[in-house]
This record gives C-alpha cells, sequence and structure tokens, in this order.
C-alpha cells in the first residue's frame, strides 16, 4: 500500500478498503481491456452543465471583501473566473460510484441495457494504480445557489456537483496540466488514456442485472484473450427472494 500525502481538496474517503464501482457497456469495458487502462473524459464532455463551475457566491460583492480581508485584490475574482473556465476545457476526470452493494439506480444509468458490467475495486487498489500526477478525491454536493466553496486553490471547483446528483456518491479522479493550460495549448478532443495495472485494480467484474449466459462468456472471453483472469460475479439483483 503507498502511502500518499493528504490534499487539502482531494478527500479521501474516510475507509480506504471502500468498494467503488464503475459501470459501463461492453463497448467501454473492450475498450478498457484493449488499452489496459481507465479512460479519463474531459470535464466538457460530461452531461452537467455545472461540472468545474462557481457557486453565485463567487460573483457577489462579499467575495470581493473576502479577497480583501485575506490581504488579495478584489479584482483577483474576475481573473480566477478566467482560469477556472479554460481549465475546465482541460480538467480530465474518471469517475466511480462509492458503495458496499451493488446500486440498482447505477445499473440504469450507467449501463442501459444487459450487455453491461461493473468492475469492481475499492479506495485503495485505485489509488495505488495511478500515479502521483492523478488526484482521487470524494465529491462534494451543493446549492449552487445558496452554498459556497473554499476559495485558494483553482481546483475546489472540480470536486463540487450539484445536490441533485448526491445519489452517485461519487470518487473522482482528476488530471490536468495546468502548465499546458496557461500555455493554451490545444486539449485533447474528448479525453485520455491512463494506463494501470488492471490486475491490480481490479477486484471483481459483475455481470449485468438479466444478462443471458452467452453474455458472461462473452465477457469471459474476451478477458482472457486480453490475459486477464478477473472474479467473476453475477448480479446480486438476479437472486430469488427467500420466502
Amino acid at each position: 500500500m503507498r502511502a500518499t500525502k493528504a490534499h487539502e481538496v482531494f478527500r479521501a474517503p474516510s475507509d480506504p478498503n471502500i468498494k467503488i464501482w464503475r459501470y459501463m457497456d461492453f463497448t467501454s469495458f473492450a475498450g478498457m481491456l484493449m488499452h489496459r487502462g481507465l479512460f479519463f473524459s474531459l470535464l466538457n464532455n460530461l452531461d452537467d452543465r455545472f461540472e468545474g463551475s462557481i457557486p453565485r457566491q463567487w460573483t457577489e460583492p462579499e467575495l470581493s471583501e473576502g479577497l480583501q480581508a485575506q490581504g488579495l485584490p478584489s479584482d483577483m475574482v474576475t481573473s480566477v473566473r478566467e482560469v477556472i473556465r479554460k481549465q475546465r476545457s482541460w480538467v480530465m476526470v474518471n469517475c466511480w460510484h462509492m458503495n458496499e452493494e451493488e446500486s440498482a439506480a447505477m445499473w440504469k444509468l450507467y449501463a442501459r441495457n444487459d450487455r453491461a458490467i461493473a468492475v469492481q475495486s475499492t479506495y485503495q487498489r485505485l489509488r495505488d494504480s495511478l500515479d502521483e500526477s492523478v488526484q482521487i478525491g470524494t465529491v462534494t454536493y451543493i446549492s449552487y445557489d445558496k452554498d459556497s466553496i473554499p476559495f485558494g486553490n483553482l481546483f475546489w471547483p472540480f470536486v463540487h456537483k450539484r445536490k441533485s446528483f448526491e445519489h452517485e456518491r461519487e470518487l473522482r479522479a482528476l488530471t490536468c496540466d495546468v502548465a499546458k493550460v496557461m500555455a493554451e495549448g490545444k486539449p485533447p478532443d474528448s479525453g485520455e488514456w491512463r494506463s494501470v495495472d488492471l490486475d491490480k485494480l481490479v477486484e471483481a467484474i459483475y455481470i449485468a442485472p438479466s444478462a443471458e449466459p452467452w453474455f458472461a462468456e462473452l465477457v469471459k472471453d474476451i478477458s482472457s484473450k486480453y490475459a486477464f483472469r478477473f472474479h467473476l460475479n453475477h448480479s446480486s439483483l438476479d437472486l430469488e427472494p427467500l420466502y
């Protein structure tokens, strides 16, 4: 287990061995095996337009007063907003759901048919599988109209989401080359693959609820083709009740 320095923005869950899940269709699973890694999507390509945005309080006069109280110029807030807006086009994330059990809601949201799988890992396995250029932390859910977020680090907006997404219980792995952002280079079109040791990362693979037997065999076969011997489970949602 690798020791990591605590980061004020990227907060680890209280239990480093908490189970985390990534739900995906078969195509995404095949891509993960082929690239032997995880895909980090550009934040701009995610569905929520509030991703990486700032709360209303950051635009209010009180913020300028707060900056001045810290000895900072009041016009700094304008430049911070511009940098965050630019940075949003460069931030790339890989998102996981924290839960000790499978989530029926996550199956429906992110694996929309019975030809899908869920990768089950733990926070610690994910941390040990990625290098220090990737930050990992829990997401905090807020009301952008009523709540604020800490000020003083450009990454704070990227670990906050709207309260309407609280059901996701997200653990977020994030990477961004700030030097490239400031140099105004061209960001990737959709994101990038990061190589990881999948044998170290993956604790188990779960087959979607109601999946037919042939699909489980397909998952097993393609895993073997790329020399992986994952522990395969059928979704517990398929179990019969004990009357």
